[in-house]
């Protein structure tokens, strides 16, 4: 392979379609107000039986929801979708995910206020490494149910 193919086939993989930096991930503005979790709207074709393409869009499933912080010890509302929900679940709380979570994966200018807020409120507080208190127990939603004899996952 020449040294001008090379370069040829170089510059046109930087130039990846309609982006300036392919290693940054563009996100559509839609997911910069609200907690996304990565997802984002989709674009392909739709094939029929008689093979022609439609072209269509897959939309996040998002919700309108307010979660409680323990931390600002009040609700914040977010837009956020189902995949997001689930995160915030598995960290174990709305504080838990936003200070586990890095600002460029959050990717929300929402997100990354709430963030700020809990980060000021345990600077303020004297607790800068966010951790567990001795009162408050590990687990995220169903540890009230293994706690309380409840159904268990084996």
């Amino acid at each position: 392979m020449s040294l001008l193919r090379r370069n040829t086939v170089g510059c046109l993989q930087t130039l990846a379609r309609g982006c300036k930096n392919p290693k940054k991930p563009q996100h559509s503005k839609r997911s910069q107000i609200g907690l996304y979790a990565g997802k984002d709207i989709g674009f392909g074709n739709t094939i029929s039986f008689s093979h022609k393409k439609n072209r269509r869009t897959w939309k996040p499933n998002v919700q309108k929801k307010a979660l409680y912080s323990e931390t600002l010890d009040e609700w914040i509302k977010f837009n956020l979708t189902t995949h997001a929900l689930r995160c915030v679940d598995r960290a174990g709380g709305i504080d838990k995910y936003l200070l586990k979570t890095p600002d460029e994966w959050l990717n929300s200018v929402q997100g990354s206020k709430a963030k700020r807020k809990i980060e000021e409120a345990l600077a303020a507080r004297g607790d800068s490494s966010g951790e567990l208190h001795a009162g408050e127990e590990e687990g995220g939603a169903d540890a009230g149910l293994r706690a309380e004899g409840g159904r268990q996952s084996s």
